[in-house]
């Protein structure tokens, strides 16, 4: 049994309702929201326990800081609950929650324990030990880490302990004691205060989590878990205003590694991708950060779009795709707008529109040819050619897939035949083409797909090139075992 909680609809399990149900839990009963409080040593009256219910609508967490700020500051007393500022809040950014928070930070008072808080504003994840360290280190950041900077590690505990009785803090981790977190509610409070009221501090923030983490992993991360201080440094770049230097430096030479396109074509780290080029936009996914090159605007925007199709996000694609291309066509920079026409050929054809999916995979190779990369040329061809096949236009289609193949001769004498995506849309073409003429020549065809699989197998590293080299061996060895008992058409 796996139990996930989270305030975010999970849209993966949408086709599970009863193995994977999901539960909405929006808000407790009246009896278990005055419960919890009780539990919690608040007293008095049912008609003021039920009010103060109602009046934090019966938010678990709003109810939770509730009840332990009234029973540690007023004695339990709930009719305390009317000296808590109740000006009006944004309930969509948990207003209700974020009243009790500041509340507790008023009480806290500008110690250690509301400076410790403040720090978890700057995280949307655990704060490990060593990015915490890197935060409390001299010289002390103005606004933020005064009361911390010299704290003696017993004071530090103490402070911790605190924050802990209060549930402001989550309980330690078993196995990493120094990590803290806070509820997602907790750190988005701080987070807003320390933007909004301490730009300053804000930054440099952001600022020093930013060199930590990028200083703390591997040049050229192998793995997912290498790669993740990566992926959060950039969040934190971004934030401290470097988004040139993130995009330049993290993303493009070390998660990249330019255009080996490593983290991606052999990790497949789509969602850790998707997280961290949020930071290049003012508003995703259509707005690139203004710090950004015109030319890496676009670029961006690709990039989102490319995660988002990846992640089943098809329709949420097709805008920053769009944009996309008609930024790199404005700057007349060929070789992004030909990548990217390709790309909105492919989705557009996955979405159904075969028409503009063909119209977008001719202008990909017209825009290839105009760039004068040998590699694209040969790749958009490709997609042009996937996407008449899947029109229908079989003829057109197979010209193109020979037109191809040609230029990868050309461009690799040691390679002549079309490989991994692009082989296996060939493939995909020749078992379809043949199906509908007769028996012995989709057989023939089978042969054929199976030795060209083979073929590309053989020097095959990228995960998706191996899945679809085996996926075209097994339809190929599939047709051949269902038709080997079939007896040819008379004439054949």
């Amino acid at each position: 049994l796996c139990v996930v909680t989270t305030r975010e609809r999970i849209a993966d399990l949408a086709g599970s309702p009863t193995t994977a149900p999901q539960i909405f839990l929006e808000e407790l009963e009246v009896d278990a929201a005055v419960a919890l409080l009780k539990q919690l040593g608040v007293d008095g009256s049912a008609k003021e326990m039920t009010a103060a219910a109602e009046e934090f609508q019966r938010h678990a967490l709003t109810l939770t800081l509730l009840g332990n700020f009234l029973r540690r500051a007023h004695g339990g007393d709930v009719r305390k609950r009317r000296e808590i500022d109740l000006h009006k809040a944004d309930e969509k950014q948990g207003g209700h929650a974020f009243r009790v928070i500041a509340a507790y930070a008023r009480w806290l008072g500008e110690g250690p324990e509301l400076a410790i808080l403040r720090l978890l504003g700057l995280f949307d994840r655990p704060a490990s030990a060593g990015a915490l360290k890197a935060l409390r280190a001299a010289p002390p950041i103005p606004g933020l880490t005064e009361p911390l900077v010299g704290l003696s590690d017993e004071d530090w505990r103490l402070a911790v302990s605190t924050l802990r009785e209060h549930s402001l803090l989550a309980a330690a981790d078993g196995g990493e004691a120094e990590t803290l977190d806070a509820h997602p509610l907790v750190r988005a409070c701080f987070a807003e205060d320390l933007e909004s009221h301490r730009p300053a501090a804000w930054q440099e923030g952001n600022r020093r989590l930013y060199d930590h983490l990028r200083q703390s992993a591997p040049d050229l991360p192998a793995t997912l878990e290498e790669m993740q201080p990566l992926y959060a440094a950039i969040v934190h770049g971004c934030r401290a205003g470097r988004q040139q230097e993130a995009i330049d430096e993290v993303y493009w030479r070390r998660i990249l590694r330019g255009k080996e396109f490593y983290s991606r074509r052999r990790l497949g780290a789509f969602g850790s991708e998707l997280t961290a080029l949020a930071g290049f936009f003012e508003r995703p996914w259509f707005q690139p950060s203004a710090r950004l090159t015109a030319a890496d605007q676009a670029f961006v925007l690709n990039e989102v779009a490319f995660a988002l199709r990846a992640l089943g996000r098809l329709a949420e694609a097709v805008e920053p795709m769009q944009a996309g291309l008609e930024a790199s066509t404005a700057q007349e920079d060929w070789k992004n707008a030909e990548r990217v026409a390709s790309n909105v050929s492919e989705l557009t054809l996955t979405l159904g529109d075969v028409a503009r999916a063909v119209a977008f995979g001719e202008q990909s190779g017209e825009l290839a040819d105009r760039s004068g990369d040998a590699f694209m040329r040969m790749v958009n061809r490709t997609k042009w050619a996937d996407a008449l096949h899947q029109a229908g236009r079989w003829e057109e289609s197979a010209v193109a897939f020979r037109e191809a193949e040609a230029m990868q001769a050309e461009r690799q004498p040691e390679y002549p035949r079309l490989y991994s995506v692009q082989g296996f849309r060939y493939c995909d073409l020749l078992l379809g083409q043949a199906e509908v003429e007769s028996v012995e020549r989709f057989r023939q065809a089978c042969r054929e797909v199976a030795e060209r699989a083979g073929y590309s197998l053989e020097s095959a590293e990228v995960l998706l090139d191996i899945a679809l080299d085996h996926l075209s061996l097994g339809r190929a060895h599939l047709g051949l075992a269902v038709t080997a008992a079939e007896p040819a058409a008379p004439g054949e």
